[in-house]
């Protein structure tokens, strides 16, 4: 049977770009080629990032977001296609109510999320890291097929072919507009480290511009649109949000520090640091933060390897059957 899957995403300075990333992911490996994406033109967005696909952006607001008008447009969307519809929402906008009502123009509906939040899906996709398995009331489809866990991590099966630095190589990053000025600040309190260098992945002009005027020699500056493992294989410490980049610097047990930068990054890292595979930072950037810095990389333990890499192929086959 012809199908189409039609991904349903966002992007901006607030939001991030973790979840066009990962949508292209499983794009890329699908059975059809055959893609959709619905999205915004909110400010700071990473739709540039589609270029390969057939792209609808929608007519809303990111600060007044209305989620009525956003179901309706969807809805006149989807209606254009009379082929099987796979639905695939990695987004926070669209809610329970949304989902329901969305069901009876799609065939099936994907959802990936990393909160544990009501839903109406057939399957449903959460890459996290749970210490309790235990996951009810939440699933309002009863034959809904789920994907928990580190089983699924929605990574690349890549192992970086390393380029062994003497020095500490940090890789640095927090989001490519790092709205929490996280970049910076670290910087500052790590001006005098001249033991480090920091390889920095960062899109914000504005932040740019205010790293280049500290003057620091040991640093490089990446746009995001540069390849990923190209910047990692030079890294052999990390220092980054608890965004899916995370996977990455796990698979490749790379030592890391993660420092959240929204909520539903909180239980996945804790659950992280109790399996002592992961370094977490969740105060104030201030002197305490150089002295938690050199305890990690005097500290040379490498996370465990709870990262098989298929993750990805396993969704996929999923996504591709359903």
């Amino acid at each position: 049977m012809r199908k189409i899957f039609i991904f349903k995403v966002s992007s901006s300075n607030k939001i991030g770009s973790g979840h066009i990333y990962r949508s292209i992911k499983i794009a890329k490996k699908l059975s059809t080629k055959k893609s959709l994406f619905i999205t915004n033109n909110f400010k700071g967005n990473f739709n540039s990032l589609l270029k390969r696909y057939k792209v609808k952006i929608l007519k809303n607001s990111e600060k007044k977001f209305n989620i009525k008008k956003d179901l309706n447009e969807t809805i006149q969307e989807v209606k254009k296609y009379h082929i099987k519809k796979i639905l695939i929402i990695d987004n926070y906008l669209n809610n329970l109510n949304w989902q329901k009502s969305i069901s009876k123009y799609v065939d099936k509906i994907v959802i990936i999320n990393d909160y544990l939040s009501k839903n109406f899906c057939d399957l449903y996709i959460n890459e996290n890291f749970f210490l309790n398995k235990k996951i009810n009331n939440i699933f309002f489809k009863k034959k809904c097929k789920k994907l928990i866990g580190l089983k699924y991590c929605l990574i690349s099966n890549r192992k970086l072919k390393k380029i062994k630095p003497i020095k500490p190589n940090i890789f640095l990053f927090f989001g490519g507009s790092d709205e929490k000025n996280l970049t910076i600040k670290i910087l500052k309190k790590l001006r005098y480290n001249k033991n480090c260098y920091f390889h920095i992945v960062v899109n914000n002009i504005v932040l740019i511009n205010k790293i280049k005027k500290l003057n620091l020699i040991n640093i490089k500056i990446y746009p995001q649109k540069n390849n990923f493992y190209t910047i990692l294989r030079k890294c052999n410490y990390a220092l980054i949000s608890g965004g899916s980049t995370i996977w990455d610097i796990i698979y490749n047990q790379i030592p890391l520090i993660a420092i959240p930068t929204a909520k539903n990054q909180i239980t996945n890292l804790n659950n992280l640091k109790k399996k002592k595979i992961i370094f977490l930072y969740k105060k104030k950037i201030d002197k305490n933060f150089v002295k938690y810095f050199n305890i990690f990389v005097s500290d040379s333990i490498r996370p465990s390897n709870l990262i098989d890499g298929l993750g990805l192929k396993r969704v996929v086959k999923e996504i591709n059957i359903i």
